[in-house]
């Protein structure tokens, strides 16, 4: 997007998945914006259904003896599930004018109530050296390990608690009641525009993207390379993304192929042994432009009676969406448990007792030590460390979170069975894994951060510079890491990934070899 239109339009933002309708450019951005800044288009405004799809995540951990103390050998931990909503393409550009005004209203009330400092997930706070880039997670990781290591107290305690099902209990009533006195203090009612958008999120209609996908999967919209769109068939779903997917259908089509054949549905709940498409109580969306802006907002009364709770007792309260970190004194940890499950039901929300940390930072010789409380045993273990937003800390190191780490070594190893798969299976001449988009993927040679260029649609010959970029992959979170965490460790955790790819390529050639070998006799 042009840095005029950022600029003129800070809310303006381009979406690349794919949904109804093409796709809005940058060319649009003065249209929409007369569009939603006028009140009386967007308290009549009609939205579009959600797509809905599933993101499901296995977990592996380390078992554990009857001590706590962790095991060589990890078990299957479960399965972690994600409902995401996507908005169509216009309909996210409402909903993220609409966040970058109460985001404004959000920032206020934070400073009216002193706890700016607190808050630190879904906000635009500028880093110390360049007021231009704006912190990320690693940043609020290192702020509260400095935090812990300079903490007053020769004893204390570290928890962090995550508050369970968070986008999915947001009570209705309480978010509509926050969500008003946020624009207006003594008002006990949403505006029009407002309530229309409140009612787009509380009472949605969504599509299974699996559904349609099925439906028009012969005919996706995919981006040209010369900047248009064209019709493709599109084999899964899991290469909508390889193939630059911006459309499922046009509008036109929308009242006949998604409507009439049924493909649109409300939320089903059980009244009286029978399902029954009825509005939900609690939850909002989680994937909208808008639905972090509220979470923090629906927070905002716990944010300010739990900061001013914990400092009046020389403690320090962060919070990012869901994850909450308190620093406290060891005489007040039972007290504050306490003091947070009665305030998170106030707000109709709970926080799991299974994923809570409960860590003990002490000084000694050796410089500052950490156990963690075992919930199984109760038990302390020197053996664990603090994880907080990605990372492990154990009063002196940070090191990457253990599962992020194996996550990725796990990847890189599918996607090379996979590439052997194909090469197995291919019809054609070539009998060889693809490398270059292995290497790109989960190497160093495809960290680093490029801009996209596309040819001109008057010059083929010619390329024209794009303002997407292609932004790296997980090397480039890692390198990032440790140079603003300050930690060379970092990098050694990862030191051997070429190594490792490179070998279970070679591995992995050889089947491919020897499968090509035997099918030539």
């Amino acid at each position: 997007m042009p840095k005029s239109h950022s600029k003129k339009y800070p809310w303006f933002k381009l979406k690349g998945y794919p949904h109804i309708g093409l796709p809005i450019e940058s060319r649009h951005a003065d249209e929409i914006a007369e569009y939603v800044q006028e009140d009386e288009k967007i308290k009549s405004h009609a939205f579009k259904p959600f797509i809905y799809k599933e993101i499901k995540s296995r977990k592996y951990r380390r078992a554990l003896d009857d001590e706590g103390n962790r095991l060589d050998k990890r078990k299957f931990g479960g399965t972690k599930s994600r409902e995401i909503y996507y908005s169509s393409h216009f309909d996210a550009q409402v909903y993220s004018y609409y966040a970058h005004k109460l985001s404004s209203l959000y920032e206020k009330r934070l400073a009216i109530d002193g706890i700016s400092d607190c808050v630190t997930a879904y906000r635009s706070i500028p880093t110390d050296d360049n007021p231009e880039i704006n912190k990320c997670s690693i940043h609020f990781a290192k702020e509260a390990f400095d935090l812990i290591r300079a903490f007053d107290s020769d004893d204390f305690r570290v928890l962090v608690i995550d508050i369970e099902s968070f986008f999915d209990t947001l009570d209705h009533k309480k978010l509509k009641q926050k969500w008003s006195r946020l624009i207006d203090p003594h008002s006990v009612s949403l505006p029009p525009d407002h309530y229309n958008i409140f009612k787009s999120l509380t009472n949605i209609s969504y599509i299974n993207e699996n559904q349609i996908f099925n439906e028009f999967k012969d005919e996706i919209w995919v981006r040209k390379h010369n900047g248009g769109y064209r019709q493709k068939r599109i084999s899964r779903k899991k290469f909508l993304f390889n193939n630059e997917a911006v459309a499922f259908c046009k509008n036109q089509d929308f009242q006949e192929r998604v409507l009439e054949k049924g493909l649109v549905k409300k939320f089903t709940v059980i009244d009286n042994d029978k399902p029954i498409e009825k509005p939900k109580v609690a939850g909002i969306p989680q994937g909208t432009p808008i639905s972090a802006v509220l979470a923090n907002v629906y927070m905002v009364e716990f944010d300010k009676v739990i900061h001013e709770w914990l400092s009046a007792r020389g403690g320090v309260y962060r919070r990012y969406s869901d994850d909450m970190l308190f620093i406290c004194r060891k005489e007040d940890e039972k007290s504050l448990l306490k003091k947070l499950k009665r305030e998170l039901k106030n707000e109709e929300l709970n926080f799991q007792d299974k994923k809570t940390q409960k860590v003990r930072f002490y000084r000694a010789q050796k410089g500052l030590q950490c156990e963690v409380k075992s919930n199984e045993s109760g038990k302390w273990n020197q053996n664990k460390n603090l994880t907080y937003l990605g990372f492990d800390f154990d009063g002196k190191r940070v090191l990457l979170k253990s599962q992020s780490l194996a996550k990725y070594y796990r990847k890189m190893k599918l996607n090379v069975r996979r590439g052997a798969y194909y090469a197995i299976q291919s019809r054609k001449e070539e009998d060889y894994i693809y490398k270059r988009p292995l290497y790109k993927k989960f190497s160093v040679l495809g960290a680093g951060r490029k801009r996209i260029y596309v040819r001109d649609k008057k010059n083929p010959k010619k390329w024209v510079k794009t303002e997407r970029y292609d932004w790296g992959n997980y090397l480039s979170y890692v390198y990032l890491a440790a140079h603003i965490l300050g930690e060379p460790a970092i990098k050694k955790q990862v030191r051997r990934h070429q190594r490792v790819l490179k070998n279970y390529i070679d591995k992995h050639q050889a089947r491919v070899d020897m499968a090509k070998s035997l099918d030539t006799k």
